[in-house]
């Protein structure tokens, strides 16, 4: 499956993903109803791929899995850091990991999951330090992080695959 083909396969929340990163930049604001339709989308293109088969059951399953896992983690460092990051960050990683379902059917879950949150935290680092060093800023918009971290893990799946 080339880069194109897996684009499409996950165009929805590649959209979605897309327009709230750039209201967080422009705004700080994660608009969930972006996230709700996305979501929906994304799980209706992944229903028409199995009826057609080009993929099997297991796509929604792991969607299922990757989103409650995501969600769950990416809540868990909500609490954590005591709000430090935003109720939308959480929302925008549990919709954005239905972007790594079609991966998780030939690659190992659990590597999928540590490689973008690794990527994850070395963008955000790399974001922060930015906003510090060079912009006198205290805050960032973390949706970036996420969703730059998610290409740049799809990318090194497939380089090393």
């Amino acid at each position: 499956m080339g880069y194109l083909l897996y684009a499409i396969y996950v165009l929805p929340c590649l959209i979605g993903g897309l327009l709230v990163t750039i209201t967080d930049i422009k705004s700080r604001v994660v608009p969930r109803i972006i996230l709700i339709y996305s979501g929906i989308a994304q799980i209706l293109e992944f229903s028409v791929l199995i009826l057609i088969r080009t993929f099997d059951i297991r796509l929604l399953g792991f969607a299922f899995v990757l989103f409650i896992i995501s969600g769950c983690v990416q809540f868990a460092f909500y609490h954590l850091s005591h709000h430090a990051l935003a109720f939308g960050d959480v929302t925008a990683t549990a919709l954005l990991s239905l972007c790594l379902a079609p991966l998780a059917i030939t690659h190992n879950l659990f590597e999928l999951i540590t490689l973008w949150w690794l990527l994850m935290g070395i963008v955000g680092l790399c974001e922060l330090s930015y906003t510090r060093l060079i912009k006198r800023e205290r805050s960032i918009a973390f949706v970036p992080a996420i969703y730059i971290s998610l290409i740049l893990t799809v990318l090194i799946v497939y380089q090393l695959s």
